[in-house]
């Protein structure tokens, strides 16, 4: 009997899959040609408005809910803008005291070009070198301090770069239009063949 039973309960199931996926079918079926509003029997098929109708009024179509909002005003009042003026090529020192801080700058015109310096370091042509500085910029516009914060790989590169950082002339950075000593990153690609 446990036998029979299991086969019963397995071919109940296999019909009632049958049946459900006949209908599915049968209402596919009636969908796709429901434009040409064919009856089955005496009933007449609904049409997709209709049924979208059934699952929500047409009332409710084109509306969306959208929450009441009310703004505050808010008064603003703005202090005349004051231009502020930092394109002087003639002289560099007159860009760095413009604002009440500014941050170290090199100078327009260097004595040594990096070309050269990657020349001397042996850096082959075409084949830049990159060293990340840590420049500490004094008062006076010279660079007090220099440290490596990231090598090429290269050691003699690497002191040529020091080296060069050295000779660079900056305006110094300010602190309430005053100079002071500030550090500076300052990457530097030595390929004999680069631009300056």
């Amino acid at each position: 009997m446990g036998t029979d039973g299991a086969l019963y309960s397995r071919a109940a199931k296999m019909l009632t899959a049958a049946v459900i996926l006949s209908l599915h079918v049968l209402l596919l079926h009636l969908l796709l040609h429901s434009r040409s509003r064919e009856q089955v029997g005496r009933v007449r098929m609904p049409d997709a408005a209709f049924v979208t109708w059934l699952i929500e009024p047409p009332s409710k179509w084109d509306h969306a809910f959208t929450p009441d909002v009310k703004l505050k005003t808010v008064s603003i009042t703005l202090a005349p803008v004051k231009p502020l003026r930092l394109d002087y090529p003639a002289d560099d020192r007159a860009r760095a005291a413009a604002a009440q801080a500014s941050f170290p700058l090199l100078a327009s015109k260097q004595p040594v070009d990096i070309r050269d310096v990657a020349r001397l370091a042996g850096v082959p042509p075409g084949r830049p070198l990159v060293v990340v500085l840590l420049v500490t910029v004094s008062a006076e516009g010279s660079a007090s301090e220099v440290i490596v914060v990231r090598s090429c790989g290269v050691d003699r590169v690497d002191q040529a770069a020091i080296g060069y950082a050295r000779l660079l002339r900056w305006v110094p950075g300010t602190i309430d239009h005053v100079p002071q000593s500030l550090r500076v990153i300052l990457p530097l690609t030595l390929d004999p063949l680069g631009t300056t």
